[in-house]
């Protein structure tokens, strides 16, 4: 599994722009640092410290060797996924400034996890998960709050999922998909 996190200009750049006062959680996280989220949920979070940095680190010199030479926009890249890293293990992990939870879709415990808004930069879409396993991931994000933000996601899969899940509007944006029960969505 690639390891490659995303920093806050990431997110305000590709799922933004976020209510002020919204209690957002992050699914899929990884390695990521967006300190605006209160929770992260990801399988990782059970490994130790050490190996998640090194997984990251591992991730990003893969990456590296993938590219080759790098032109200026791919350095600016291999840094934010370097400086995302090590602001995720201080922030996250080291001071504990953001709840990290183990836990992987679509079988998150939904209990005790809620927010107003929860952020999914994960590949549920182009995974083979199936219409089903794409639906089961998509109704466990619902379950933690009325709004979801999905990036990327594939338009072709939105009528058919759409279709099997009236009790959910799917509004797709330019660069994620809003995903809200058709009751209102409303914050404080």
């Amino acid at each position: 599994m690639a390891l490659l996190g995303r920093n806050e200009a990431y997110y305000n750049t590709y799922l933004g722009p976020f209510p002020e006062k919204a209690r957002i959680i992050n699914v899929a996280a990884g390695v990521s640092h967006f300190p605006r989220a209160q929770i992260a949920i990801d399988p990782i979070y059970g490994q130790p410290v050490s190996a998640i940095k090194a997984a990251g680190i591992e991730a990003i010199e893969a990456l590296e060797k993938r590219l080759g030479d790098l032109i200026p926009e791919e350095v600016e890249y291999i840094k934010m996924l370097t400086e995302s890293l090590d602001a995720f293990v201080k922030h996250c992990i080291v001071d504990k400034t953001q709840q990290c939870i183990e836990a992987s879709l679509p079988w998150i415990e939904t209990d005790e996890i809620k927010g107003d808004l929860v952020l999914c930069s994960h590949f549920i879409f182009t995974y083979d998960l199936g219409l089903y396993g794409t639906m089961a991931c998509i109704q466990n994000l619902m379950d933690i709050a009325p709004e979801g933000r999905i990036y990327p996601y594939c338009a072709d899969q939105i009528p058919a999922i759409a279709h099997f899940m009236p009790h959910l509007k799917f509004e797709p944006t330019p660069t994620y998909l809003k995903i809200t029960h058709k009751t209102s969505c409303n914050y404080p």
